[in-house]
């Protein structure tokens, strides 16, 4: 008897774990939709404001985004400001920088920058965009931008304009394999030889 009970009773618990974690990002407004796992898409990413801060050290090696996000959160708190998704962080060699989007609810808030947290005008921009799932690590992003970098470059209509940034859609507790994330480059648009005569 409780041998039959034993796969019934993990079942149950790992339907429960991933309610639990599929619950951390309901209420939070999403500043544009998400790009699917395995897909790769052009995507316009509308103006908004953003409050960001950057670092020196390396994005996930040094853990400086358990700093910068911690700086973030601080200044959302001291404002009484809402969270949104995604987070986007530029992983680079020779600084990292984490972006929120600031949302509706804070759209009239005179917000002021700090000696750690900018805040920003972002215009509108065009990008291909490529989800996945997976940990949010070094290795991910890195694989996702070699693919992602690979099909710019096989598609003369785009030509890049920046390099690759990180997209998360879900809270660092939520199980690896549910994690959402996307990669994106910003792009423009070539106008074909023969259609410009």
């Amino acid at each position: 008897m409780e041998n039959k009970l034993k796969k019934p009773m993990k079942l149950f618990l790992l339907s429960l774990l991933v309610g639990l974690a599929n619950m951390g990002c309901a209420s939070y407004q999403e500043m544009y939709k998400p790009t699917p796992s395995g897909v790769i898409e052009e995507k316009e990413i509308p103006e908004a404001r953003v409050i960001q801060t950057e670092s020196k050290y390396q994005y996930y090696n040094d853990k400086s985004f358990e700093k910068m996000f911690s700086d973030m959160e601080y200044y959302m708190q001291r404002r009484r400001m809402e969270m949104t998704l995604p987070i986007e962080a530029e992983i680079l060699k020779t600084k990292n920088v984490l972006r929120f989007y600031t949302g509706d609810a804070d759209k009239d808030k005179d917000l002021k920058g700090s000696s750690i947290v900018k805040v920003l005008a972002k215009p509108r921009k065009t990008v291909m965009s490529m989800g996945a799932r997976g940990s949010y690590n070094q290795r991910n992003f890195d694989k996702t931008s070699a693919e992602l970098w690979t099909w710019v470059k096989q598609n003369p209509k785009y030509r890049k304009k920046a390099e690759p940034y990180a997209v998360f859609w879900d809270p660092s507790f939520k199980l690896w394999f549910l994690k959402r994330y996307e990669v994106h480059i910003e792009v423009e648009k070539v106008v074909p030889v023969d259609e410009m005569k």
